[in-house]
């Protein structure tokens, strides 16, 4: 896959770190926990997506409610006779909350994920950045480049091959 750059032009810095946008003090589950459990936390903290923390507190893996309703739906057993070991995937891609966005997104953009990690320099979990930071930074900071690379992000993001539709044009767009 070939990553498009776009330009930067004068005066457009992509200053914006990771730390500036992510979310501290996130909700995280243990590989044992159970599903239910790991559900439950998500509702309270709405949130999609859970870090799967050792206990040092260092990401081993992740899951989402869709892993949960997947897991719930094709497993035979209940969500508190599962755990969040049975549904995560895993080792994580991570960043660093001193990472710039741009780099954060280039990441979530090549592995088509909506959530990344944010770890210390010991690896233990600080927080998390979505793509919903990313977008809330974007239209906040008001680079030009971090809102044109978002929209390539998203556009390539949300297309879907083989048997799936692809999005060709942007419907939105007026003549």
């Amino acid at each position: 896959m070939v990553e498009r750059r776009v330009p930067v032009q004068a005066g457009d810095s992509p200053a914006l770190s990771v730390g500036d946008i992510m979310t501290r003090n996130v909700r995280s589950c243990r590989p044992g926990d159970t599903l239910a459990g790991a559900a439950m936390a998500m509702c309270e903290a709405d949130c999609r997506f859970l870090p799967v923390v050792d206990e040092a507190g260092h990401p081993i893996g992740v899951v989402t409610d869709g892993d949960i309703c997947l897991l719930g739906t094709t497993s035979h057993r209940r969500l508190s006779d599962m755990s969040p070991r049975d549904a995560m995937s895993g080792p994580p891609e991570t960043c660093r909350a001193g990472d710039s966005v741009l780099d954060a997104l280039r990441i979530m953009k090549g592995r088509r994920i909506r959530h990344l990690p944010v770890v210390s320099p010991l690896g233990l979990l600080e927080g998390v950045v979505s793509l919903t930071d990313v977008v809330l930074g974007a239209e906040e900071s008001g680079s030009a480049l971090l809102r044109r690379e978002l929209a390539v992000a998203l556009r390539e993001m949300v297309q879907k091959h083989g048997d799936r539709r692809v999005i060709e044009v942007n419907p939105f767009v007026e003549d």
